[in-house]
């Protein structure tokens, strides 16, 4: 594909830091440094690969705006297979936004989200699972879903799904034979049929739809939040798990009136863990909006940490939030064993039968690793990645789904001896499926949604 106008864009993020740079690509990105670029030793014609050293110089007043280091990358051994030229300047915004607006001055556009991997795509450097892998590379929350991310870059999916595309074209072809030579059509090519959608087509799609919802927790990471009555230990809690004093604690109720969210890593799933208002009836205005506000945040939270105090007696506001939340993924965390308890051991299972009890102590830190092994069970439990190196995201899996589905309705007619016509339908419906995924048979719609999910200069 050949793209007639040329982009631009600042490919660093805004802050303070050491290096900022500009991606210019297309067309015209190698009539750019003549224009702006003064290299410190004379350059007649710029390397491809090379960075030269150099001061960008407005063409219109002669200031030098900055000293930069300059890269010409010449197609097609570049990101977009196109012509590429990097400005590394300082990162400083004003100096950044100074050196853009010069490049757009000499007839480049600014690039919209995503363009550069989107023309990397369009240009045949990469299929369109890599593309998506770059945006989950970016996005990566720990190092888990940075390997899974990388792997798949590296097209260990596009690698999957093409062989399992490649036993349906060889299934396909053998039913069109008999589509056309119906006369010598022969019991065992639809046993062979079959055993090649079995066992090259649905085990491992089977496979990669077994694999989402764990590979999401490592790519996605999950929301816990802690709820309870006033003073029973929340706060203490959220500082022992981020082993850091985050939330102010006291002995006074109704300390935290507002909703505290902070991000850890439990065994390489992110996870963002959420200090909430203590429930209770309350007339005190502000107290009243935090606990709305836990309550908002509780029916989107993954799991539920219901903390009690064992010091005190189970009172009613225990019970009612309990209540609230007894259909829920939870674990009862009960606090404050550093002190005397307030019942004698098995009165909790009695008012919470068959739930996970845990006893700890957030102010001694007792518990807390135990807690955490709880909590890594509760949200993985027995899910494995049988392939972490092939875990699809939310579009894969609906399109995988579709495949799969198709597959086996073909089986299904194959087993009933049905027209090979049909059976050749759903076949190419598969295909077509599986096509979406590596970008043979995408539409120009999926094509933006996806691409406008990255960052301006990716």
């Amino acid at each position: 594909m050949i793209n007639e106008d040329t982009i631009a864009a600042i490919a660093t993020p805004p802050g303070l830091g050491g290096i900022g740079i500009i991606k210019i690509s297309g067309p015209k990105a190698c009539t750019v440094p003549p224009q702006i670029f003064r290299p410190s030793k004379p350059a007649p014609r710029f390397s491809s690969h090379h960075l030269y050293h150099g001061f960008i110089v407005s063409p219109d007043t002669g200031h030098t705006l900055d000293e930069v280091l300059l890269v010409v990358m010449r197609a097609p051994s570049t990101y977009t297979r196109e012509d590429i030229v990097e400005i590394h300047t300082h990162s400083s915004m004003a100096a950044i936004n100074a050196i853009m607006e010069l490049v757009l001055k000499q007839g480049i556009r600014p690039a919209e989200p995503g363009e550069f991997t989107k023309r990397a795509f369009l240009n045949g450097r990469i299929d369109l699972t890599q593309a998506e892998a770059v945006i989950d590379l970016i996005t990566s929350k720990s190092d888990k879903g940075l390997r899974l991310a990388a792997q798949q870059l590296k097209g260990d999916l596009f690698d999957l799904v093409q062989s399992i595309r490649k036993a349906l074209i060889e299934t396909l072809a053998r039913i069109e034979a008999m589509i056309d030579f119906p006369e010598e059509m022969e019991e065992e090519d639809e046993v062979n049929a079959a055993a090649a959608i079995t066992e090259s087509v649905i085990f491992p799609l089977n496979d990669l739809l077994e694999n989402y919802e764990t590979a999401q927790l490592y790519r996605e990471g999950l929301d816990i939040i802690i709820i309870g009555r006033p003073n029973v230990g929340k706060s203490s809690l959220l500082n022992r798990l981020l082993k850091r004093e985050r939330a102010i604690v006291t002995h006074i109720p109704g300390t935290t009136r507002d909703i505290i969210e902070e991000g850890l890593t439990i065994k390489g799933i992110p996870i963002k863990i959420i200090d909430t208002a203590g429930l209770r009836q309350t007339t005190d205005t502000v107290e009243t909006m935090g606990i709305r506000f836990t309550k908002e945040r509780l029916d989107s939270a993954d799991l539920v940490l219901f903390m009690i105090d064992t010091s005190e007696s189970l009172t009613t506001e225990d019970l009612s939030i309990f209540n609230e939340i007894k259909e829920r993924e939870k674990i009862i965390v009960a606090n404050k064993t550093d002190l005397p308890p307030a019942f004698p051991p098995g009165e909790i299972s009695q008012h919470f039968p068959g739930e996970h009890i845990l006893k700890i102590s957030a102010k001694f830190d007792t518990g807390i690793a135990q807690l955490l092994e709880v909590i890594y069970e509760k949200i993985v439990g027995s899910k494995a990645m049988v392939s972490p190196s092939i875990a699809p995201n939310l579009r894969h899996k609906h399109t995988l789904e579709r495949a799969l589905s198709a597959s086996k309705a073909a089986l299904k007619l194959i087993s009933k001896k049905d027209s090979p016509a049909l059976i050749a339908i759903e076949l190419q419906e598969g295909l077509d499926a599986l096509g979406e995924i590596t970008g043979e048979t995408t539409n120009e719609d999926i094509l933006d949604e996806i691409f406008s999910r990255f960052c301006i200069g990716k």
